[in-house]
């Protein structure tokens, strides 16, 4: 991270075999996803992804660490 850049853990949430971390950075937010998108965690990797209420958002995704079922 740059100097001067400001990160904030807002959240780690797991379900199931499926974890997503979602920090703030200077006015991005950024999901890590790690474990397995498959239909028994895509309704919880919809509502990670839900900013509903947040105007104009920033949003990066890391999907590194994520597989798909």
């Amino acid at each position: 991270m740059a100097e001067g850049e400001v990160a904030d853990i807002e959240q780690a949430v797991r379900w199931g075999r499926l974890s997503v971390a979602a920090t703030t950075t200077d006015g991005v937010h950024v999901l890590t996803v790690a474990g397995e998108i498959d239909r028994h965690t895509g309704d919880a990797l919809g509502r990670a992804l839900d900013l509903t209420g947040t105007p104009r958002p920033h949003v990066v995704v890391d999907l590194q660490q994520a597989r798909n079922r």
